[in-house]
């Protein structure tokens, strides 16, 4: 028993290691380390938009998984609805998408265009 303490008490020891040169503003290593975490995170927008599209995806999965009914009636409206889940987001994504670019606008001035340009 007492080996068996010894033998723990070493390795919990021998795992504490120390710098074997001068450390010097730590402080200020840490927060440009934390400025670079920050930097490369997802924004919410990425994250957002993967989580509507994954959805969008599994609620069409989900809707086809359920039985198909046997009625003609019942059969067609299934089909209307299916065809309603898959196209309706999608066009209204793309009226948003078409939206968004006509309201951009992009001006350039020639000065912009000489600025770079090499004499």
């Amino acid at each position: 028993m007492k080996k068996l303490m010894f033998v723990l008490m070493f390795t919990n020891f021998s795992n504490v290691m120390f710098a074997s040169f001068p450390v010097n503003n730590i402080n200020e290593q840490i927060h440009n380390q934390a400025e670079i975490v920050s930097k490369s995170s997802p924004d919410i927008g990425t994250i957002l938009f993967f989580t509507l599209v994954t959805s969008y995806l599994l609620s069409i999965f989900w809707y086809i998984t359920r039985p198909i009914p046997k009625d003609v009636k019942e059969r067609k409206k299934f089909f209307i609805k299916l065809l309603l889940l898959i196209f309706v987001p999608i066009v209204i994504v793309g009226i948003l998408v078409i939206y968004s670019l006509s309201n951009m606008s992009i001006s350039i001035s020639p000065e912009d265009i000489y600025e770079n340009e090499p004499s």
